[in-house]
């Protein structure tokens, strides 16, 4: 890996950046390489020039060439008996279209998949494809719109994707960064009315998905969604209306939201009015004895995380130990104060 002062010198924004990352491009590892395209990605809000998809997409590592064509705008060439109305819509030039034509062609169905996205793979074909390139398709989206995957899920449903399968899908998409601070966003730092509007068609579109899915994708989503953004308002009484499976889910939310909150508050005034199901699953969560608010986060987690249950007792497990290590130390530490108090008593 570079160094922090090397890179930043070798991918300085001037004109001499490409001459210079060029010069070193042979000399470098895969990690390097990486480094640098997603460095410039970054720079450059998710996308790398032409001159360096060129120099990655021969890359000798697949991982390089995936790395560079996710990050590239890969479009197909317009045929020769294309209308010349809609010729201009694929112009071209040389190298992007030899871009194109190396990509499709490569070895690593990563590579290919960036190729055909927009062409052959998109919302509209995706839920026929295999699952690989479901997952691979979805990671590479450059500037996710989360209304258009919630609205993709209800009609994968529809179809008959199996729920595991959407499932994942929806763990690949929710880690994007853009789509998780899409939902962690201040629910009511919306300036722009239009912006508003799309926000809260999005969420009312995520919550619609809730009441048609399989239990698990319900699971996952009732436990991230947000229930107030933009313009639209998930109320206590369409939160009371949901599936079992979702209503019992909600009460080990950790995030405070105001209508769970009042959810929560129903079913304990009124817990003749929910699912047996749902009732069991507040008593769990008001019966956990946790000594600290963190720990309350980490047992409730532990309750609602379903596919990555195994990592997150690791984790726990570890931050438990280190806080019982810290507490031994502070005892050590008390008792050297206090022989060392001693000796100068003396």
């Amino acid at each position: 890996m570079l160094s922090e002062n090397v890179l930043e010198e070798l991918l300085r924004a001037t004109p001499m950046r490409e001459h210079l990352v060029r010069e070193a491009w042979a000399s470098l590892t895969t990690e390097s390489r990486l480094q640098i395209i997603q460095t410039i990605a970054n720079q450059l809000f998710g996308t790398i020039p032409d001159w360096l998809a060129m120099l990655a997409i021969d890359d000798h590592a697949p991982i390089v060439r995936y790395w560079a064509a996710r990050s590239t705008y890969i479009m197909k060439p317009a045929t020769e008996n294309a209308s010349d109305a809609f010729k201009f819509l694929h112009a071209s030039t040389d190298a992007e279209r030899q871009l194109y034509e190396k990509a499709k062609g490569d070895s690593s169905e990563l590579v290919r998949i960036c190729a055909d996205r927009g062409e052959t793979l998109s919302y509209r074909t995706l839920a026929g494809e295999p699952q690989f390139r479901r997952l691979a398709f979805l990671r590479s989206l450059s500037t996710p719109d989360v209304r258009s995957f919630f609205e993709w899920l209800g009609r994968a449903i529809d179809e008959g994707v199996p729920d595991a399968e959407l499932t994942e899908c929806a763990t690949e998409f929710l880690a994007l960064p853009e789509v998780l601070r899409a939902l962690e966003r201040n629910p009511d730092d919306f300036p722009d009315g239009g912006d508003a509007y799309a926000a809260g068609k999005a969420i009312r579109a995520g919550w619609d998905v809730v009441k048609l899915g399989g239990p698990a994708l319900q699971r996952q989503l009732a436990f991230v969604l947000p229930t107030r953004m933009g313009l639209v308002t998930i109320g206590i009484d369409e939160l009371a209306a949901m599936p079992s499976e979702v209503v019992a889910t909600l009460p080990w939310r950790t995030d405070e939201l105001r209508e769970i909150n009042e959810l929560v508050a129903m079913m304990r005034a009124h817990p003749e009015r929910f699912p047996d199901e749902a009732v069991k699953s507040l008593t769990s969560a008001d019966n956990v004895y946790l000594p600290s608010g963190d720990a309350l986060v980490d047992g409730r987690s532990r309750n609602a995380v379903d596919r990555s249950r195994a990592t997150l007792d690791t984790l726990i497990r570890l931050k438990e130990k280190v806080t019982a290590l810290a507490s031994q130390l502070e005892l050590m530490q008390q008792e050297l104060s206090s022989r060392k108090g001693g000796l100068f008593s003396r």
